[in-house]
Order: C-alpha cells, then structure tokens, then sequence
C-alpha cells in the first residue's frame, strides 16, 4: 500500500504528513514520539490502509519534514501541537478521527480528545490507542 506525501499550513507552519488509504475512509491519526517522524508509523499504516482505513501520520512541528518553530518555548508545547491538530484537521475536512499515539503522540492525541487545549476537538476523536505514554509531561 502507498501513500501521498503532502503539507498542508497550520498555524503558520507548513506540517508535513504521510496520507495512506482511501480519501473516504474512516480516519486514524498515528501520531509519533517526541524524537521521532511520521515515518515511524509506515507499517502500522500500511496494515490499516489495506484493511479499509485512511490513516494520516504527521510529522509534528520541529520534526521530520515539518517546519521549525520561530519561537520554541511558546510552541513545542501540548497547546500549541493542539493547535496544529485542529487547525490540521479542519483543513483535511476531517470531523471524526481514531487516534494512536506514542509517548508525546499519545499526550496529543489525549489533551486533543478532552478538548482541554482546544475545545473545537472534543468529540472529533472517538478512540485512543496509547504506547509508551507517562502520566505527566516532565
């Protein structure tokens, strides 16, 4: 199964992305750890995307083939990646989303649920999967 490399602005940044699977599929978000890509998620999007699932797998601001911040301490922070995810889903025209995440993929994805950083996200994700995550951010 292949996928689309693309960047779509968000926040001022232009975020990188790998798009697998069908443009009307239902939607999983794989989300990388701190020192990691997008690319860390190629297999397990590979698996979905052949078993009928579209699975976006950005590469978070600093990272990757994403944009570096102008302004680190106020953005590689849980708001600011929340930020990006709303801003990064709206224009995707996604509503619904299923959500893995490793380490500080999981933090997203679980800050982004709860709409605790971004209201407009809660209830757009639906469904959690959790790797490697701690109970607080150091």
């Amino acid at each position: 199964m292949s996928f689309v490399s693309r960047y779509v602005r968000c926040a001022g940044y232009e975020i990188h992305l790998t798009d697998w699977g069908a443009p009307g599929a239902p939607v999983v978000v794989a989300w990388h750890g701190l020192a990691r890509t997008g690319r860390d998620m190629d297999e397990l999007a590979a698996h979905l995307a052949a078993h009928g699932w579209r699975v976006l797998c950005p590469d978070t601001l600093g990272r990757g083939l994403s944009q570096w911040s102008r302004d680190p301490q106020r953005e590689y922070t849980l708001a600011f990646y929340a930020r990006v995810v709303e801003e990064l889903l709206d224009q995707l025209g996604v509503q619904r989303v299923q959500w893995v995440g490793t380490s500080m993929g999981g933090a997203i994805g679980t800050v982004c649920a709860a709409g605790l950083l971004a209201p407009r996200l809660h209830g757009r994700i639906t469904h959690l999967v959790l790797n490697d995550n701690a109970p607080q951010l150091a």
